[in-house]
């Protein structure tokens, strides 16, 4: 069974007013507290009790006196009614009847989950089982675009693109992020830079490289795509313009100016600068090449400006192919691709299988371009996702 993570649900405590605790207000000293719980069996009350320690040792601990209730409504609608009441809700189930508990000093909000300062929160899950059908891979395409997770996000959860899940993510996977030397942002959208908050907490010393105009206020439409704000304001950042060397290892290289094949996609993606809304240009993406042991290795992120367009400016500065591309190709769509779309998927995964190179794909690709392009270049496209580890010397 494969386990995707997509959302985040936060629990606040609430009092007469929260995946928070809820509570009413005071209640003058004279009042015992009344525990509101949800029934056994609840996937909220199942996240709560093991996440605050109320569960031990598989064990449910929730006192015997606790006023159980059958939905969050009803939460809400108990505690909301009697001002010495605590219990929890979904934090995307919080509204003006009630009040979010702070945790330790922590308030229950999406950025504090994102940052990973507010501590009562999981994941949710899409499990699954065997190969998937055409609707289930369109479906879970969907969940991971832009437009998914803006869905997420309008429901009260809170998007894995910009938290600091991964974190958690490198932890299960016995990595220190502590150790980490360097950090690239390959562009200016929020689902890149999403965890460099909670890095930067965990990690202070690390510089963090980014082009000059990663910050730039960048759309979708009317919705805002950018980076935190905060994240330019560490004093770890490092602006960049244009090339540079980092070390003798590391790479960064942007000026990337070819259109071949652009992503289409990209025809929806604003920045808005001076009082005008203008076509985002990309000038903010930035790759970085990895050279170890004879060996090099070309990052990108999204390729928005187009993986052969990127490849062209890798051989201008380096001459030959990568050994091994790690990139997203940006061919992700909601709605069916057009006989035109499918040509160029077709026509790249052409270009690409001319290269001596090996490509890790996933991210912005989706499942539908893969396999097309999988059928052209064989073992020379492989999926990429968390935990992969490469072996420069046998690719």
């Amino acid at each position: 069974m494969k386990k995707i993570f997509k959302a985040i649900l936060a629990i606040g405590i609430i009092g007469a007013m929260a995946l928070g605790f809820a509570a009413c207000g005071g209640n003058g000293g004279s009042d015992a507290i009344a525990v509101i719980s949800r029934e056994e069996g609840s996937g909220t009350r199942g996240a709560f009790v093991e996440l605050t320690g109320v569960e031990v040792d598989k064990v449910d601990k929730t006192v015997a006196t606790a006023e159980i209730s059958s939905s969050t409504a009803v939460v809400m609608q108990t505690v909301a009614g009697n001002k010495a009441a605590i219990g929890y809700i979904s934090l995307g189930s919080l509204d003006n009847t009630v009040k979010a508990v702070k945790v330790d000093g922590v308030e229950a909000t999406a950025d504090n989950v994102k940052n990973g300062t507010y501590p009562i929160c999981r994941p949710f899950n899409i499990a699954t089982k065997g190969d998937l059908s055409d609707a289930a891979k369109d479906f879970i395409a969907f969940i991971q675009s832009d437009e998914g997770q803006q869905v997420v996000t309008d429901k009260g959860c809170v998007s894995t693109g910009s938290t600091g899940a991964f974190a958690d993510n490198a932890e299960a996977l016995g990595i220190d992020l502590t150790r980490v030397d360097t950090v690239v942002l390959s562009h200016g959208h929020y689902d890149h830079a999403g965890g460099l908050l909670r890095f930067a907490a965990l990690n202070p010393g690390a510089p963090i490289y980014l082009q000059a105009g990663a910050d730039g206020d960048f759309y979708h439409g009317d919705r805002y795509i950018g980076i935190d704000k905060a994240i330019t304001a560490l004093p770890q950042v490092r602006p960049v313009r244009g090339d540079l060397r980092i070390d003798g290892e590391l790479f960064l290289f942007a000026g990337i100016t070819g259109r071949r094949f652009w992503p289409q996609s990209n025809l929806s993606l604003r920045v808005r600068r001076d009082g005008q809304t203008l076509q985002d240009d990309f000038s903010h993406e930035q790759c970085l090449v990895v050279s170890q042991d004879g060996h090099r290795v070309l990052v990108s992120g999204c390729a928005h400006n187009g993986i052969l367009n990127i490849l062209d400016r890798y051989r201008d500065l380096f001459g030959g192919d990568p050994d091994v591309v790690i990139s997203g190709f940006h061919m992700m769509k909601k709605q069916p691709y057009d006989c035109e779309e499918l040509d160029v998927i077709d026509e790249t995964a052409r270009e690409l299988a001319r290269h001596n190179t090996v490509f890790y794909t996933g991210h912005c690709t989706g499942l539908p371009a893969f396999e097309r392009m999988q059928t052209i270049l064989g073992e020379q496209l492989r999926p990429l996702h968390s935990g992969v580890e490469l072996d420069l010397a046998t690719r």
